[in-house]
């Protein structure tokens, strides 16, 4: 089943253009409200009795004859008009009128009624539209019993095929996209040597944001892939790589399972490039335990200050790891290493 377009892990509304005159028409719901009641499928406010209380329009679709899905499968499709793989629900339980849960409902609704206004408000939906109708929902599960990507994944699909909001059943030949993504190896280090000509990937920017991010973090990337070519023979890998599913920004070689990391951030602050960065690069590095970190790069155009100097050698210190801060500075198109 198909989810809104969410950029915020559906935990909260982040945002959809709509207008005034769309109520009429028929088009989607976000397109006349500006949000989508699945938006909050993943806020844990909704955890309750064990379970995750939470709405998919396509179960209102489905002709069910039980109250429980076995698996459902969740894709979701970006403004771009590419399809991502979201995770899968197993044993989810629907939620009806004047069933047992209704106890539960009735405490949701009174304690978080303003929290979801004021959601609504930041992204500029039509907040008025929730005070009519309410939170909604149609499904429970437990967590337990859910396999939620920390990043949605690219699938390829036929978009003529599947785009509406209505439940699908899984042929063959998705079925073999949906057991090759959540195949366990997706989760190890895949090495895959040169360099990406199109980086697609689930994207939590704001598309004007993110643009000239992109453009700089581009500019970056492509002189330092550049700048180790020539340096050293090591295999290098930009944009290519993966590991826990997630795209690593710039991989180098050193040997058998022996790899140096790259992760490049756009601040004017190194330290705040470091901040941003540190998560994810002991992530990509750590998360394969058949895999041999020789070093940890922090790459951005921000350069580091005495205090930023001293938090960094604390850093390295405690951590145990070999890990570098590189300043690009574009006026000499060279990096400063830290």
């Amino acid at each position: 089943m198909r989810l809104i377009w969410n950029i915020d892990n559906w935990e909260k509304p982040s945002g959809h253009p709509w207008k005034k005159e769309n109520k009429n028409k028929k088009t989607s719901y976000e397109n006349k409200f500006g949000f989508g009641h699945e938006e909050w499928l993943f806020n844990p406010r909704y955890l309750i009795d064990g379970y995750q209380y939470g709405y998919v329009r396509g179960v209102e679709k489905a002709k069910l004859k039980k109250e429980k899905i076995d698996e459902l499968h969740l894709f979701t499709i970006s403004p771009q008009k590419e399809f991502y793989y979201v995770g899968v629900l197993k044993n989810t339980l629907r939620v009806l009128e004047n069933s047992n849960d209704q106890t539960n409902l009735d405490k949701l609704k009174e304690q978080f009624n303003e929290e979801e206004l004021e959601e609504l408000k930041l992204v500029n939906a039509d907040y008025n539209e929730f005070k009519k109708v309410g939170k909604t929902y149609n499904i429970k599960f437990r967590l337990e019993d859910a396999m939620i990507l920390d990043t949605p994944i690219p699938i390829s699909v036929d978009i003529l095929k599947f785009h509406r909001y209505q439940p699908y059943i899984l042929k063959d030949e998705i079925n073999d996209i949906i057991k090759n993504v959540i195949n366990e190896s997706r989760y190890k280090l895949i090495f895959n040597e040169g360099k990406a000509k199109e980086k697609r990937t689930y994207n939590a920017q704001r598309s004007r944001v993110s643009t000239l991010i992109n453009s700089l973090h581009t500019k970056i990337l492509r002189k330092l892939y550049d700048v180790l070519s020539k340096e050293n023979k090591n295999k290098l890998s930009a944009e290519l790589s993966r590991v826990n599913n997630k795209i690593i920004d710039l991989l180098e070689k050193t040997g058998q399972n022996k790899y140096i990391f790259y992760e490049i951030k756009t601040h004017n602050s190194g330290l705040l490039n470091i901040r941003e960065a540190l998560g994810q690069i002991m992530e990509y590095a750590l998360f394969d335990d058949r895999i041999v970190p020789k070093k940890l790069v922090i790459v951005g155009p921000g350069k580091l200050n005495e205090k930023a100097k001293n938090y960094l050698n604390r850093l390295k210190t405690i951590i145990e790891l070999n890990l570098e801060y590189w300043s690009y500075d574009s006026e000499t198109d060279k990096f400063i290493k830290y």
